[in-house]
């Protein structure tokens, strides 16, 4: 991982806060503050390096998960941590995101990570 690329990890993780999860996410046990934030981190960081890496789902531990991967197969998980057991990335299928533009969440994630603003 480049170090461009982990200090932009940093950021975002940086920016997560409850008011960007989804209401199931809420008010499910999280052991870490990134549990329930992998899509819009993915997202964001995808969005953010220009979409050169490939967003990747997952279910594990009986939760969908996203994460990235660049052209050479390397993972790029912003959440990784919120797990107790290791994911099995081999496993995950390539998906696209939802929509081909940033997500309002994670236009507000972008906004945050760019410039520390997070009005609206």
């Amino acid at each position: 991982m480049t170090p461009d690329l982990a200090r932009l990890i940093e950021r975002v993780r940086a920016e997560l806060t409850d008011d960007l999860l989804r209401p199931e996410s809420l008010n499910a046990p999280r052991r870490t503050s990134s549990a329930g934030h992998c899509y819009v981190a993915s997202e964001t960081i995808y969005h953010l390096t220009g979409r050169v890496l490939r967003p990747v789902r997952i279910v594990h531990e009986n939760t969908p998960h996203w994460f990235l991967i660049d052209a050479d197969g390397n993972v790029v998980d912003a959440t990784a941590d919120q797990f107790a057991t290791p994911v099995p990335y081999d496993e995950g299928r390539r998906r696209p995101f939802r929509t081909r533009r940033p997500s309002k969440r994670a236009q507000t994630l972008i906004r945050r990570v760019l410039t520390g603003d997070d009005t609206t």
